[in-house]
Order: structure tokens, then C-alpha cells, then sequence
């Protein structure tokens, strides 16, 4: 017997952009307060500039996907159906 699908969730919209935007911003800041402080980068913190770095381009790819993605259908957003 197999259990029934659980009921939709009513999931409110979050702006995607907004929060990956912040998120890549806090990445360039750490990166670059890292490469400032010699001692976010001397002996065996040297892999601390670079996880920054990572962080940062990888936001900066979500920020590319974040502006490809399209924007939501008003009718979605309201839960009206036209079907």
C-alpha cells in the first residue's frame, strides 16, 4: 500500500538575487580583509584567501543563473490557476 502524496505547501516567493548578491559581498569582503591581514594568509592559514576566492566566484556564477532565471508568474505567485 502505498501512502497518499503529502497536500502542496503554500511556499512563500523569496527574491533570489537579493540574498545571492549579499552572500557573494560577504565573500569579497573576507577575501579581501584575508589578503590584508598577513595573518589570514601566512603558514598554515594559506588556504583561507582561497576559500574566499572560491566563495566569490561561485557567487558570481549565482548571480549570473539568478538574472537567467525567469521571473515568477504573477497568477503562480497568487495561486490562481487558469487550467
Amino acid at each position: 500500500m502505498t501512502r497518499p502524496a503529502p497536500p502542496d505547501a503554500d511556499v512563500a516567493p523569496v527574491p533570489l538575487r537579493p540574498i545571492v548578491a549579499v552572500m557573494t559581498a560577504g565573500w569579497a569582503v573576507a577575501l579581501g580583509v584575508l589578503l590584508l591581514l598577513p595573518a589570514g594568509h601566512e603558514g598554515e592559514r594559506w588556504w583561507w584567501p582561497w576559500t574566499a576566492a572560491i566563495g566569490l566566484g561561485l557567487g558570481l556564477v549565482g548571480l549570473v543563473v539568478a538574472r537567467r532565471q525567469p521571473a515568477e508568474d504573477p497568477a503562480v505567485r497568487s495561486g490562481s490557476s487558469t487550467s
